[in-house]
C-alpha cells in the first residue's frame, strides 16, 4: 500500500489536522481494515469538505485515475539504497594485478 512506503514517518511530523497526508494514511488503513469503506481515525479530523478526495465516513474508497492524480506524493528518504547499488560506507576490497 501507498502508506506503507512511508512508515518511517513520525505522527508527530505528519500533524492530525486532516492534511493530504493524513488522508492518505486514513484510506490505506480503511482498504486494509475495514473492507474498503472509510473508517473514522479518533486522532485525525479528517472533513470531507477539506479533503483531497472528499470521502465521508463509510464511503466505499474507489479511486479513479483523476482522484489518484490529485493525491499528494510525499518525498521518501530511504537509507536503502538502490538494486546493485553499493552503500556509501562500503569498503573496496583490494585488487590485485591479473586477476
Amino acid at each position: 500500500m501507498l502508506d506503507n512506503l512511508f512508515v518511517h514517518r513520525l505522527r508527530t511530523a505528519e500533524g492530525k489536522d486532516g492534511n493530504p497526508l493524513n488522508e492518505v494514511r486514513v484510506i490505506c488503513g480503511s482498504l486494509l481494515e475495514n473492507g474498503g469503506a472509510l473508517a473514522a481515525d479518533k486522532q485525525i479530523k479528517l472533513k470531507p469538505e477539506a479533503s483531497v478526495l472528499g470521502y465521508e465516513v463509510g464511503d466505499t474508497i474507489a479511486l479513479d485515475e483523476e482522484g489518484f492524480r490529485r493525491m499528494p506524493v510525499p518525498a521518501a528518504r530511504s537509507s536503502t539504497p538502490a538494486p546493485g547499488a553499493r552503500p556509501s560506507s562500503a569498503v573496496s576490497a583490494p585488487t590485485t594485478a591479473g586477476g
